[in-house]
């Protein structure tokens, strides 16, 4: 089983954050976006590899199982929603650059905003 398939690929995050001359925020906002969704990939395998061991137990114990399954189910959601508002974040930025495109970053940092 290719438990990488369900995850949001480098590529994708960097294309919906944006790659060329991005600003600061973004990279960052990037940076974290991947560090997050492979602490959470490790975080769901781990608990993968210990599904397996249970159910390849001699006697399982239908019980653990549920708990272990339902907890991977939660992990993978947490994922989708760090993922989501990771670009919702990335969006939001974009949105505040769109609308005052000719000033400079400092500019707008003087301003307070």
């Amino acid at each position: 089983m290719d438990d990488t398939t369900d995850l949001p690929s480098d590529s994708l995050i960097r294309r919906i954050v944006g790659e060329a001359a991005r600003p600061r925020e973004l990279a960052e906002i990037s940076a974290r976006a991947l560090r997050d969704v492979a602490a959470t990939a490790q975080r769901i395998e781990k608990a993968r590899r210990t599904l397996w061991a249970l159910t390849s137990a001699a006697n399982p114990e239908k019980g653990r199982i549920r708990a272990m399954t339902a907890e991977i189910r939660d992990l993978e959601e947490e994922q989708q929603e760090r993922f989501m508002r990771a670009v919702a974040e990335a969006a939001q930025q974009l949105v505040q650059r769109r609308e005052d495109p000719f000033v400079p970053e400092s500019s707008a940092a003087i301003r307070g905003e």
